[in-house]
């Protein structure tokens, strides 16, 4: 039998080493198959060496043979690619709210001109009969004194709350001297509950505000008892104020005050003083041969009166 040699070469080498084969002899022929695949296994690996040197040297061809050395069986790590620059997204940008300017308070409003105005009543108390009337007192019928105080009563149905009226008082009567007539405005306390608890009233003894009269200086007997107006339903913006009106006779005056109001509906109580002979040299208001009384006026709508009419006073 021939002899046999093995030939190896490592990894890094080019070239093979031979050695003669020491498993030759009789146990040889049973190890042959072994020795076979051995063989295979080791051509097929140099036959991977071979081609993976090649293409080492292929691609390093152009090299100056100084570059680094590449091990053919590490793997080349890769670059991470860049991702793309998003334009960034533009946030909308909300509008500041532009501030409501605060309103300044203001004064209570007055009506407007133009608008439905309030129903205007006018009542007179009788004594006589315990009820408020709203015509003449008459002879005969008033029970009605001269130094009396006749309280009245000015009701205003539909006004607006909130709303502030003007309201005139006039109780001078041309032709008539103050002594044959209402002389002067009076405390009403003397009347008792009956008149405001009495229907057209307010249906109650306390009113919602009160206010002094302003004396008047050309009535020599106006500084007794404090008088007062008196409103239900409404507030008094500030005191009344006596002022003259010369352009309707001579003497006549009238008193002018400012109501708010509370409720749709407004009252405004007042006494006049009857005038006697006594304050007055003889003259006072039994004397007196035409009619005198009490006017009231909302602004805006018209005046409405009420009147004495001759001999409804006595002495």
């Amino acid at each position: 039998m021939e002899d046999r040699f093995i030939g190896y070469r490592g990894s890094q080498e080019n070239e093979w080493s031979w050695e003669p084969d020491q498993s030759t002899g009789p146990a040889g022929d049973g190890t042959r198959g072994v020795r076979n695949v051995l063989l295979a296994i080791l051509s097929a690996f140099a036959l991977v060496t071979v081609v993976l040197a090649a293409v080492y040297f292929i691609a390093g061809a152009g090299d100056d043979g100084s570059g680094p050395i590449v091990s053919v069986t590490s793997t080349p790590t890769r670059r991470p690619t860049a991702s793309p620059t998003e334009p960034p997204t533009a946030i909308p940008t909300t509008p500041a709210a532009t501030p409501t300017p605060t309103p300044s308070p203001s004064a209570s409003p007055s009506p407007v001109p133009g608008t439905p105005q309030p129903g205007a009543e006018f009542f007179l108390w009788n004594e006589e009969t315990g009820e408020w009337q709203g015509d003449d007192l008459k002879k005969g019928s008033s029970g009605v004194s001269e130094g009396d105080v006749v309280l009245f009563l000015f009701k205003l149905s539909g006004v607006n709350p909130g709303e502030s009226y003007q309201i005139d008082i006039d109780y001078f009567d041309c032709g008539l001297s103050p002594g044959q007539s209402f002389d002067h405005l009076a405390a009403t306390a003397t009347a008792g509950d009956a008149p405001q608890l009495a229907a057209p009233g307010p249906g109650r003894v306390r009113p919602d505000s009160q206010v002094p009269v302003p004396d008047d200086p050309g009535v020599a007997n106006d500084g007794g008892t404090a008088a007062y107006l008196s409103a239900w339903g409404g507030t008094f913006q500030h005191t009344p104020e006596l002022t003259a009106t010369p352009a309707t006779c001579a003497g006549d005056k009238k008193l002018t005050m400012q109501v708010r109001a509370l409720s749709t509906t407004l009252y405004v109580e007042w006494g006049g003083h009857v005038a006697t002979a006594a304050d007055w040299l003889g003259a006072g208001a039994a004397s007196a041969k035409l009619p005198f009384g009490m006017s009231a006026m909302l602004q805006g709508a018209g005046e409405v009166r009420l009147e004495m009419l001759a001999g409804a006073v006595s002495k």
